[in-house]
């Protein structure tokens, strides 16, 4: 059971008051007390128009987990992988590893699938190793081979609207790609070179086998599913999040593509969604000046759901085409309720944006 959907059980010797609480953690202690989940405490305060401040409550948990006041196996548990992170490097340093060593059930998207199919994936499988500056990926290609990034790292290029290649983004151990043309039979449209000596896992499309268990519309799914985790995978921010977190944030909204130039809010806009960057790059404005430009796994928007009392703090545009992972607030606060260290993180992130931002404004 996720701890924040547990009833937590004391300890009958607990001793609260040694310990150093704010005022709203004691709030939040006696909430506990009277049997209300995390997830139950932050909607409830929600619903009277409240954001809890998640960041006090993972601190006043983390603190009676450590004291060893909560009984709860799982909350031991949580707080002992310490912040939680199951992000990939690489599985092996041992040149001469080999394919049935590796775990893909460590990589985010291939622990959504079955065993049988996993095990598949090992037997059609073979690692090699790969120099600097080799091209792994043509565009146009028509393999169907599927690529995971076992150590190492890439880039990643498409041909923009005047046919020369741009950079889009940045590969690290625990990628994978080659997915369109793995799940869709469609030609490369991206070229990938590595950018240091990598290990590289390559997966055999088989068609005999495969053919029968697919279709279109579920291998689409399954392709927006891997650039999802690819962008997870790849963001400085999401890196300590726990895996279980990052699975739900996958299926928390939905893909939206933007046109170059597509004005995707302005500043002073009423909120009611979140995005996360999955591919291309969005320019940031504040009184008509360029403040930032983000990049692949970047979290937009949430600074109004937060911090910014549902006003947008600024005008974000669509510097090249764009995909996004779409989240409307009732899914957003939902999904935060009942991710206890993703809702920190995000936290954290928007009060510090926000108060760049009005620092950034008093020096104008």
């Amino acid at each position: 059971m996720r701890i924040e959907n547990s009833i937590i059980q004391f300890h009958p010797q607990c001793h609260f008051e040694t310990l150093r609480l704010t005022d709203l953690q004691r709030q939040y202690l006696a909430d506990l007390q009277s049997q209300q989940t995390i997830s139950q405490i932050a909607l409830r305060y929600l619903e009277l128009g409240w954001l809890m401040n998640f960041d006090e409550m993972y601190r006043l948990i983390e603190s009676l987990s450590l004291h060893s006041w909560i009984l709860n196996p799982e909350f031991k548990e949580y707080f002992q992988q310490k912040h939680l992170t199951q992000k990939m490097t690489a599985l092996a340093s041992d040149a001469n590893v080999l394919s049935d060593q590796i775990d893909l059930k460590k990589y985010p998207f291939f622990r959504s699938l079955s065993d049988e199919l996993i095990e598949y994936f090992v037997t059609e499988s073979e690692l090699f190793e790969m120099r600097a500056d080799s091209v792994l990926c043509q565009i146009g290609d028509r393999d169907r081979h599927l690529y995971v990034l076992v150590s190492g790292e890439a880039c990643l290029y498409k041909n923009n609207a005047e046919g020369r290649l741009q950079y889009i983004a940045h590969l690290k151990a625990g990628s994978v790609f080659g997915e369109m043309s793995f799940f869709l039979g469609t030609p490369r449209t991206a070229q990938i070179v590595t950018t240091k000596q990598s290990k590289i896992l390559k997966i055999n499309y088989n068609k005999a086998v495969l053919d029968p268990h697919m279709n279109q519309e579920k291998n689409k799914a399954i392709v927006y599913r891997f650039w999802i985790q690819q962008a997870l995978n790849n963001s400085d921010f999401f890196k300590n999040i726990p895996s279980d977190c990052l699975d739900q944030l996958t299926f928390a909204g939905q893909i939206v593509r933007l046109k170059e130039g597509y004005r995707l809010f302005n500043q002073g806009d009423q909120a009611a969604e979140a995005y996360i960057l999955i591919q291309g790059q969005l320019s940031v404005y504040q009184n008509q000046q360029k403040i930032n430009t983000l990049m692949q796994g970047s979290m937009v928007g949430e600074v109004a759901l937060m911090a910014a009392k549902g006003l947008r703090t600024a005008t974000v545009q669509a510097e090249r085409e764009c995909l996004l992972l779409h989240i409307k607030n009732s899914d957003f606060y939902q999904l935060l309720a009942n991710n206890l260290a993703l809702a920190k993180e995000i936290q954290i992130l928007a009060a510090n944006r926000l108060q760049k931002d009005q620092q950034r404004i008093s020096r104008l």
